[in-house]
């Protein structure tokens, strides 16, 4: 049973964590009366989550505690420690998203030692899944507007750590 805190498109902050950034998502959406409204409304209807890694734990163990059969994490895992940490809390897997977006090859790396992953949760590739294929903003070339906004979500969350 894989665990999940519901769809993305009901309460995408709560199930993502992080920066919500409005005017990445917006800047690639075609309808202008809905791009109008996301854009000046977004902050209201999509409010920022501070990320912190693992963030469903809590709740997640409330189900390995109840249930007797194989289960998946996930929520926010982008270390070595905090995936032990969650195995050991007897999970049979974890599931990554976003650091697997950042770096393809994050799973190989872990194996050669790496401890952490370098996604920031800026969630550029958050704002656009629905628009376009989902990317890290490390692997596109960025409108200016674009990257000072990344740049600004990156400190904002590199402070909340």
């Amino acid at each position: 049973l894989v665990l999940s805190a519901g769809f993305v498109s009901r309460a995408p902050m709560e199930v993502m964590r992080g920066s919500m950034p409005i005017r990445s998502m917006t800047y690639y959406m075609k309808r202008g009366l809905f791009r109008f409204f996301a854009r000046h409304f977004g902050h209201i209807l999509v409010p920022d989550r501070p990320f912190s890694e693992g963030y469903f734990l809590d709740e997640a163990l409330q189900f390995r505690r109840a249930l007797r059969l194989p289960l998946v994490y996930v929520g926010g895992l982008v270390s070595r420690s905090k995936i032990e940490e969650v195995l050991g809390c007897g999970f049979e897997a974890v599931q990554m998203a976003r650091a697997l977006i950042c770096e393809p090859d994050f799973i190989n790396r872990l194996r050669q030692g790496e401890e952490r992953c370098a996604c920031t949760h800026a969630n550029y590739c958050i704002a656009r899944m629905y628009s376009r294929e989902m990317a890290c903003h490390r692997h596109c070339t960025l409108p200016p507007a674009l990257q000072r906004e990344l740049e600004r979500a990156e400190r904002k969350e590199a402070g909340r750590r």
